[in-house]
């Protein structure tokens, strides 16, 4: 696990480096976006409407809310509020989380969210009904709620649930096997409150 986060994390920083010798008008000074923290569940839940599961590992070790938490690779969840020594993480299980979620080979995006039916699957709404919409198909992450990277692993196209009208609901066979989840990786973006800050400066002035 260690090894792993490791690599996650010199690959970033090369993808800085890369990104700096291609662009001579960046600052001097580069520090990479994203960093990557590892954790492990000591507990979990899953059959309820609203779930949640907890981490060894706190505001000591680097987490803060609002964290997006990958296990296996895949989209887990998000850090909901943290102590010292723990963190509560508000499941992709949860009948009030919203993932914005595009299919990665037409690029249409919608909102992903777990109907509390299966832990295996969820249901991903608002895609165009003449959109090619194929069994097997990528669903990753959209990148615009400035919680979750854009292109992380959600799961695979099951099948279309509901067709007819303008939108189409796709049921998704998510990558996370919640039932298994023991160690996790945890995402700190390093320019989140730069964006946040002008986005809320925009909504400021169109209010």
């Amino acid at each position: 696990v260690a090894e792993n986060l490791a690599l996650r994390n010199e690959l970033e920083r090369r993808r800085i480096a890369v990104e700096f010798l291609h662009d001579a008008k960046l600052d001097s000074v580069h520090t990479s976006q994203y960093h990557f923290y590892g954790g492990t569940v000591v507990s979990n839940s899953i059959i309820k409407q609203h779930n949640y599961f907890t981490l060894n590992v706190g505001t000591k070790d680097g987490v803060v809310p609002n964290m997006p938490v990958l296990a296996n690779g895949s989209v887990a969840g998000i850090v909901l509020t943290t102590s010292r020594h723990y963190s509560i993480v508000i499941s992709l299980l949860n009948t009030d989380m919203r993932l914005s979620s595009k299919l990665k080979r037409t690029g249409y995006f919608g909102s992903l969210r777990w109907d509390g039916v299966n832990y295996q699957t969820a249901l991903l709404s608002d895609i165009p009904h003449h959109v090619d919409v194929r069994k097997g198909d990528t669903v990753v992450t959209t990148g615009y709620s400035n919680i979750f990277p854009p292109d992380l692993f959600v799961g695979v196209v099951d099948n279309v649930e509901v067709k007819g009208g303008d939108f189409n609901i796709v049921r998704v066979k998510l990558g996370c096997d919640f039932k298994r989840m023991h160690y996790v990786t945890l995402i700190e973006d390093n320019r989140r409150h730069e964006r946040d800050s002008i986005e809320q400066n925009l909504r400021s002035t169109d209010e």
